[in-house]
């Protein structure tokens, strides 16, 4: 799966495109697929269900997979 990250504190660049694209500016915003979750917390258990992986887990566990 590929990550993009974007800065919105870089330029008026990123905060065009989702203003144009999502219709707001707001972080986190988070994309996968064609859905989009703004925050992370009260999204984790979609977020983890898209991705595949336990809600629970941690970074590092995730990270020794």
């Amino acid at each position: 799966m590929k990550t993009v990250e974007h800065d919105v504190t870089s330029g008026e660049a990123v905060k065009e495109t989702m203003m144009r694209e999502f219709g707001r500016v707001a972080t986190p915003a988070i994309i996968i697929g064609r859905r989009v979750f703004w925050g992370f917390e009260v999204n984790r258990r979609d977020i983890a269900e898209l991705l595949g992986v336990d809600p629970g887990e941690s970074e590092e566990e995730l990270g020794q997979r």
